[in-house]
């Protein structure tokens, strides 16, 4: 019985002097492995974070070609560059009627008015996609009866 303790005890040792290393060289194979994958990660987080910058500096150009839109001899809508404008110009022209009661005219009841639209015009200039080129639109509405 004492042999057989003394074998295994020997097999045991000599197992662990085989496998020990070889299991001490795999840690050391798998941490030199992890460094080298944090390394490309570190390069991955500076790649992003340099398409992040460019990213928000196209977004301020962008935020520069704004259009700007207010009221200067007409209506208009223009980028800061000014190679899109759009200026809108309505022209109106109405009549008022007012017909007081009249007791000598039959018919007549009560007081009377109204707005008659005699004509509206609308023009459109501007140019785009650049200053040279220019277009102009103009719109005449009239009632037929």
């Amino acid at each position: 019985m004492k042999g057989l303790c003394v074998f295994v005890l020997l097999f045991v040792f000599s197992l662990s002097v085989w496998i020990l290393p070889a299991m001490a060289a795999d840690q050391n194979a798998e941490t030199g492995q992890l460094k080298e994958e944090l390394k490309e990660l570190q390069k991955e987080i500076k790649d992003l974070e340099k398409r992040q910058d460019e990213t928000e500096k196209k977004a301020r150009e962008a935020e520069k070609k704004v259009l700007q839109a207010g009221y200067d001899k007409g209506f208009y809508i223009k980028t800061q560059d000014e190679n899109f404008t759009l200026r809108t110009n309505i022209f109106i022209q109405f009549r008022y009627t007012y017909l007081s009661f009249d007791k000598k005219i039959l018919s007549n009841n009560e007081d009377w008015s109204n707005f008659f639209l005699r004509r509206a015009r609308v023009f459109f200039t501007g140019n785009a996609p650049n200053k040279d080129w220019t277009y102009f639109f103009h719109i005449q509405l009239e009632p037929t009866s």
